[in-house]
C-alpha cells in the first residue's frame, strides 16, 4: 500500500511517472536489488483501490490511493539484477529498459470506486523521466562500488604477494608451501610442516585463474593434500580446499606481518685441524746410581 502525500488538484488521470533506478544490497562490489521508483499520481476525484500494470513482462501492483493524491519516491517494483544476463544485467542495464519500456506499460488491472475496470484502465498514463545521465548515474554508483571491493580485496592479499615476490626461487610448489604455511598460522590443532609440499600439479587455467594441487606433511609425517585457486596478479586472496574440508573453497589467511621465511644457510664443513709438529724426543735422565761419589773419589785420591 501507497503512504499517502497530501492533495494533488484535479484532473483526469492515474499517472504513473518513473523517475530514477538506485542499485541497493551491495555485497562483494555488486548490486543485489534494483529499485524502480516513480511518482504516482491519482488526479481523479475517484479512490484508487489498486492499480497492476506489465512493465514489459514484469508485473507490477500499486496499492490503495486516495483521490486527488500523490505519492513521490514510492518503490513501484524491484528487480535482481543477474550479471552476463540481458535485460538485467546490472542496475544501469535496469534503469535502460525502464527508460525504453516505462511509457509502453500497459494497465492490466484498476479498481476505483464507482468507476467501471475498463474505464478505469483508460485513465491510466505511463511516464519516463530516466534519462541518460540517471543512467550514467546508476552505472556511475556501481563501478565505484566494485573498484573499491577490487581495492579491499587486492590489499587483503597484500602481504601474502609481497611474501611471494620475495622467494627465491617462486615455483608452484614454493608458492603453495608459502600459502599454507601462512594459512597454518591460524590452525588450532594441526601444524604444517614447512617445506614438505611435493607432487604439485596445474588442474586447470582460465583467464590467467589457475587451480593448483599439492600434497603435504603435518603432524609429525601425516598426509593431507590441498588444492588452490590462484588470482592474476594476487588481485585477491588465493581460494584453498583441504584434504579435510574436500567441496569447500575458502579465502587463505594470513597475517598483516607475514613474510616468507628466510632459507636456510648452507652449512659449512667444519675447518680442518692444522697439523701438530711430532713431539721431541725425551732424552732419558742420566743415571745417578753409576756416578762416583766424591768423597770417594777424594780418599781415593
Amino acid at each position: 500500500m501507497l503512504p499517502l502525500a497530501g492533495c494533488f488538484g484535479t484532473g483526469e488521470n492515474v499517472e504513473v511517472h518513473f523517475t530514477k533506478v538506485v542499485a541497493t544490497d551491495y555485497a562483494n562490489g555488486r548490486a543485489g536489488s534494483c529499485q524502480v521508483l516513480g511518482r504516482v499520481v491519482n488526479g481523479t476525484k475517484y479512490h484508487l483501490d489498486a492499480l497492476t500494470f506489465d512493465l514489459d513482462k514484469t508485473r507490477v501492483s500499486i496499492g490503495t490511493l486516495e483521490a486527488n493524491a500523490h505519492i513521490d519516491e514510492a518503490v513501484l517494483t524491484t528487480i535482481a539484477p543477474s550479471p552476463g544476463t540481458a535485460p538485467f544485467e546490472n542496475c544501469a542495464a535496469v534503469a535502460r529498459f525502464v527508460q525504453k519500456n516505462g511509457p509502453n506499460a500497459l494497465a492490466l488491472g484498476c479498481a476505483m470506486t464507482g468507476v467501471a475496470e475498463g474505464d478505469c484502465q483508460k485513465m491510466v498514463t505511463f511516464a519516463s523521466e530516466i534519462d541518460d545521465a540517471a543512467i550514467k548515474k546508476v552505472a556511475g554508483d556501481e563501478a565505484a562500488a566494485l573498484a573499491a571491493e577490487a581495492a579491499r580485496l587486492r590489499a587483503e592479499a597484500a602481504p601474502l604477494a609481497r611474501a611471494a615476490r620475495s622467494l627465491a626461487h617462486p615455483d608452484d610448489t614454493a608458492l603453495l608451501d608459502l600459502i599454507v604455511l601462512a594459512d597454518s598460522q591460524f590452525w588450532a590443532v594441526n601444524r604444517y610442516q614447512q617445506g614438505s609440499m611435493h607432487d604439485v600439479v596445474q588442474e586447470s587455467e582460465t583467464g590467467g585463474v589457475r587451480v593448483l594441487r599439492g600434497a603435504y606433511s603435518f603432524n609429525e609425517n601425516q598426509q593431507g593434500w590441498v588444492r588452490v585457486t590462484l588470482y592474476p596478479d594476487w588481485s585477491q586472496l588465493p581460494c584453498v580446499e583441504f584434504w579435510d574440508f574436500a567441496g569447500s573453497c575458502r579465502p587463505a589467511r594470513v597475517k598483516d606481518d607475514f613474510s616468507a621465511p628466510l632459507p636456510p644457510a648452507p652449512s659449512v664443513p667444519a675447518a680442518e685441524a692444522a697439523p701438530t709438529a711430532p713431539d721431541a724426543p725425551v732424552m732419558p735422565a742420566p743415571d745417578k746410581s753409576a756416578a762416583p761419589d766424591e768423597s770417594d773419589a777424594g780418599q781415593a785420591r
